[in-house]
């Protein structure tokens, strides 16, 4: 396996599971420091993987309306790029975006901590299928969304940075390694590589 690391003597992991690899939701910079444009997150999943009904959102983290659902976006491309890797980028004022290697473009609404981000899928069908959340900030304990009643983070979420110059990215490590607790598996990450594997973590 080259994502969320090998399974000796267990069963392997699903060719159709996803997880978040990559969150960019607060960009700064020597020049300046808006968000639009530069925000991301990246998704990793075994290549050729199906993706159709796959939804991205954003979860309010705390206060009164805790897990509300701020936004929602479903990818449109049916299966996973052959690197494993699907990079969902905010867009500019003109639709377009300044996140390299975007396999597609939406207006993300990622808000500044405390907040969450889930990776669903969605069916009339089949109903709700969670796959993994990602939680920065104070977050609400236990929280869920209002929505679908998953998840809204694993563990104990990260901290929700404040920018210094650096855009405030979070990646997983090289492996992927998902241990279902977001401080452990994820590490801030100064130079973000949305579409190409993640930097090893230190």
């Amino acid at each position: 396996p080259i994502w969320r690391g090998p399974t000796p003597g267990q069963d392997n992991h699903d060719c159709n599971w996803f997880v978040i690899s990559e969150v960019l939701y607060d960009y700064d910079s020597v020049s300046g420091g808006g968000d639009t444009g530069h925000e991301f997150i990246e998704i990793a999943g075994a290549a050729g993987a199906y993706l159709e009904n796959v939804q991205v959102s954003s979860i309010q983290g705390s206060s009164s309306s805790a897990g509300s659902v701020i936004d929602s976006d479903i990818i449109s491309t049916l299966r996973m790029p052959g690197n494993g890797l699907y990079v969902l980028a905010d867009q500019t004022s003109s639709g377009q975006t300044e996140v390299a290697n975007a396999d597609e473009i939406v207006d993300l609404q990622f808000q500044n901590g405390p907040d969450a981000i889930q990776l669903l899928r969605v069916t009339a069908s089949s109903g709700t299928t969670y796959f993994d959340s990602f939680g920065y900030g104070s977050l609400t304990p236990n929280l869920t969304d209002l929505s679908h009643m998953q998840p809204a983070y694993e563990g104990t979420p990260v901290p929700d940075l404040s920018t210094r110059i650096r855009p405030i990215t979070w990646a997983r490590d090289s492996n992927q390694t998902d241990t279902q607790n977001n401080a452990a598996d994820f590490s801030f990450d100064p130079s973000p590589t949305p579409g190409q594997p993640n930097l090893p973590s230190e």
